[in-house]
């Protein structure tokens, strides 16, 4: 069976960011939590958040060096 295709992939200039993000003063986590919840005018929002560890339902990308977790509403 194929391999699925990753769920999103990072630019570099992306990836960097994730690096100085986790790497900044009171940053703790893993990785980073891609979110989606219920607000603003189409019903949904993103957010975006500090990992600490996978969620059950977390899909779990690694893509240039980091890890980002998104959560299953998100995919």
């Amino acid at each position: 069976m194929a391999e699925r295709p990753k769920a999103i992939t990072l630019t570099d200039p992306a990836a960097e960011r994730v690096r100085y993000l986790l790497s900044r003063p009171g940053a703790s986590g893993a990785g980073l939590r891609l979110c989606v919840e219920t607000k603003g005018c189409s019903g949904l929002s993103y957010r975006i958040e500090y990992a600490a560890a996978k969620q059950p339902l977390d899909e779990v990308v690694e893509d240039k060096g980091v890890t980002i977790f998104i959560d299953a509403k998100a995919i």
